[in-house]
């Protein structure tokens, strides 16, 4: 912005008058997955003031045109079809107008853009300048922006039911027909099915798993329209049922079947640990004799690294989450003794043992913990990474050892009363504390400091007296594990 308004002064004779949009674009889409929608409209609504003033929303090429000029205008263009796609993905989410009027706009996909069928979609390969790749499909993009217009828009719900239904079916046959041109080994509901081959799932790029969930988040945003339970089509009947792992608010039920919401669907590092605790992976079959490069089947050796890389870094990194509650239906000593039949074992592996439905301590913990912060305001993202942090789980040691002018006996009460919510915070879980409810316990600012980072504009959504609160009912919750976990 600053090279534009000073672009004739020679401190900026050099530099690029597009690194201020492109910064901006890059900004808006790191942060906005951040639980952060509003600063990430901001920055993206002054992104796309900038395309608008350089003509950006428009594809015109000027008569002798040199070919500085031509891919200069190909590259504003993509920076374009980013700030659509965004646009598009935060307005249907949040059920708002979108920044970018389709009617102002050229939407005619870029000429080197990639094709439906191509399997560079899909799959990891070497980048080509002969083809132009985005984050998703851009027209899963376009689709979004006629599902809002058309059904989610304040003139879409006040158009008459019978109407509305012929909007769902067309948007339902045309996202049908977007998902027909996918290659045919890579169709959503093959894939939620596993009727694949386990190697073709794990060949999938970040970009093919990211075009699935989108046209499931699609079909049931169109779905999800219709007042009067859901409009039966050929898709539907074919999506499979996902198993219930995540919240309720996680997946879209739509005629009996489940479908996620990629955005919704988040889990915390403790509810991954405790999946994965609880489920030791297999160990692979043994390879037959005098086999050259074979292959097990299923193939669980990536996935068995992944679970061991996930337990170092909890043990390494976030030790605090051995501290939690419960998080297993088995105790440590049954856990290891299963995890040494495995390695042990010389025939065909066994199967984990069947879990109990039953929750666990930890499970109750975080409903409690969602349920008791609900009155602060806090967003998901926020509450998300308040649990993986262990913010306030557990008072800070160090701190309470430091301190000069107490006695010994004084720093062990304080910290046995901080665990329990009722010693040196006066604030119960309630959040209505006895006495200084207007200031912090003096080892509470380690965990304040935290929370400044972690939610934000802090100072402004929470006084005191609430950040005081937040960590009684913290360590109310997640602070009573007494290492029940063992160490890992």
């Amino acid at each position: 912005m600053i090279t534009r308004i000073r672009g004739r002064d020679l401190a900026f004779a050099g530099a690029d008058p597009d690194a201020s949009l492109e910064t901006l674009v890059l900004l808006a889409l790191y942060i906005a997955p951040l639980g952060q929608p509003r600063p990430a409209g901001i920055l993206l609504a002054m992104a796309m003031r900038m395309l608008y003033n350089i003509g950006g929303n428009r594809n015109r090429p000027v008569r002798d045109e040199t070919l500085e000029q031509r891919q200069h205008r190909e590259h504003v263009r993509a920076l374009f079809w980013l700030c659509y796609a965004i646009d598009k993905e935060m307005s249907l989410r949040e059920c708002k107008t979108p920044l970018i009027n389709d009617a102002d706009c050229d939407l005619d996909l870029p000429a080197t853009y990639v094709s439906t069928s191509s399997d560079r979609s899909f799959f990891p390969e070497p980048l080509s300048t002969k083809e132009l790749l985005f984050p998703s499909d851009l027209r899963l993009a376009l689709m979004k922006s006629k599902i809002q217009s058309l059904l989610y828009s304040d003139h879409g719900i006040a158009q008459p039911e019978a109407r509305r239904i012929q909007y769902i079916r067309e948007l339902d046959q045309e996202l049908s027909d977007i998902k027909s041109n996918f290659p045919v080994t890579c169709q959503p509901e093959d894939v939620l099915d596993r009727s694949v081959p386990d190697s073709l799932l794990h060949d999938l790029s970040l970009r093919g798993v990211n075009i699935h969930l989108e046209y499931y988040y699609c079909l049931s945003k169109i779905h999800g329209a219709s007042s009067t339970g859901g409009i039966s089509s050929p898709q539907m009947e074919k999506v499979g049922e996902v198993p219930n792992v995540l919240l309720p608010a996680a997946a879209h039920e739509i005629n009996g079947r489940r479908v996620i919401d990629p955005q919704s669907a988040v889990l915390t590092n403790i509810e991954v640990l405790a999946y994965l605790t609880a489920n030791p992976p297999r160990r692979p079959p043994n390879p037959p004799p005098n086999s050259r490069h074979w292959i097990p089947s299923p193939d669980l050796r990536d996935h068995n690294t992944v679970v061991k890389e996930i337990h170092n870094y909890v043990s390494r990194l976030s030790p605090h989450l051995y501290n939690y509650p419960k998080y297993t239906h088995q105790t440590p000593e049954q856990l290891q003794q299963l995890a040494q039949s495995q390695s042990q074992s010389t025939d065909t592996p066994t199967l984990p043992p069947i879990q109990s439905n039953e929750p666990t301590p930890m499970d109750i913990a975080l409903r409690d913990l969602i349920t008791q912060l609900q009155p602060y305001g806090l967003t998901k993202g926020e509450v998300v990474t308040i649990v993986n942090l262990g913010v306030g789980a557990s008072p800070p040691a160090e701190a309470a050892a430091g301190e000069e002018g107490q006695e010994g006996a004084d720093e062990q009460g304080e910290g046995e009363g901080q665990v329990n919510g009722d010693g040196g915070m006066d604030v119960d879980v309630n959040g209505e504390g006895a006495e200084g409810e207007e200031e912090l316990a003096e080892e509470d600012y380690g965990a304040l400091a935290l929370l400044d980072t972690v939610i934000e504009e802090r100072e402004e959504r929470l006084s005191n007296e609430d950040v005081a609160a937040i960590l009684g009912i913290i360590r109310g919750t997640l602070g009573s594990g007494q290492g029940m976990n063992g160490a890992g």
